[in-house]
């Protein structure tokens, strides 16, 4: 193999590579949005159509075939759905990754022939960005797979729900509310107001009281003011907790295995 070809090769091998771990992303923006635009808006539905049906009879037979027949069917394709949906995003999905330069180097260095090095060197990446390439393909694939059949669950979902709303409307427009009883506990009591005359005469009289208290509180205030201004005002300054600091994580959503 020329140094020309062996070059190419690497780069469409790490290309390809690249594409792999994009792909990887995109799988979980879609899982992210099925989740957010099917799985739980039509959990909702669901859960409304069934705690606000109106009908008369709840398990008649008009009830049970036009209504409650597609609601479970409903009910089953998108707990389908949802099981899918999560097989494919919280199970363990191992991806391969290519040796790191620092994992590389003692190779180089170790190397008993320098000049050979660097080609074994190149061709021994080259094997190991096509396994990569090939695994991690093949574990996109199956997630490709668990997300379309998660994905016609939910559409079957929809379909259902379509199925039963006609009747749940109806219901529900026929429906006429029961007219509710009002019980009187207690009677209402009214009470006499005073005169004015009364009124102003017990003011007039509360008045001179009012004042006679205002001197022993007002001497209060002083002499409890007195020692405050004597004694000198010591503030103790409290130190402030340390503001947190950042730290290193490690994301581990791509795990290395060694590839047999």
């Amino acid at each position: 193999m020329t140094p020309d070809s062996l070059k190419w090769l690497i780069d469409y091998a790490i290309a390809a590579y690249e594409s792999e771990l994009r792909n990887t992303e995109k799988i979980k923006d879609r899982i992210s949005f099925v989740l957010s635009i099917a799985i739980t808006p039509f959990s909702g539905v669901l859960v409304y159509l069934a705690v606000n049906f109106k009908g008369k009879l709840l398990f008649s037979i008009s009830n049970t075939l036009f209504f409650w027949a597609p609601w479970i069917i409903a009910a089953i394709t998108l707990c389908i759905s949802i099981g899918f949906l999560a097989y494919a995003l919280l199970r363990g999905f191992f991806y391969a990754r290519v040796p790191l330069p620092s994992e590389i180097l003692p190779y180089f260095e170790q190397h008993p022939e320098p000049d050979k090095a660097l080609e074994e060197g190149q061709d021994y990446l080259l094997k190991e960005y096509t396994e990569s390439v090939k695994h991690n393909f093949q574990q996109n694939q199956k997630r490709y797979r668990l997300l379309l059949w998660s994905q016609r669950g939910a559409f079957l979902t929809l379909v259902f729900i379509i199925f039963c709303l006609p009747w749940w409307l109806h219901n529900a427009i026929q429906h006429t509310p029961e007219p509710q009883s009002i019980r009187i506990v207690s009677r209402i009591e009214t009470t006499k107001e005073k005169s004015m005359s009364e009124s102003n005469t017990q003011s007039s009289g509360a008045i001179p009281t009012s004042q006679t208290q205002v001197k022993p509180q007002a001497q209060q205030k002083t002499r409890t003011q007195e020692p405050s201004s004597a004694t000198p005002s010591t503030t103790v300054l409290q130190a402030r907790p340390p503001f947190p600091k950042r730290v290193m994580v490690l994301d581990s959503v791509d795990r290395s295995d060694t590839i047999t």
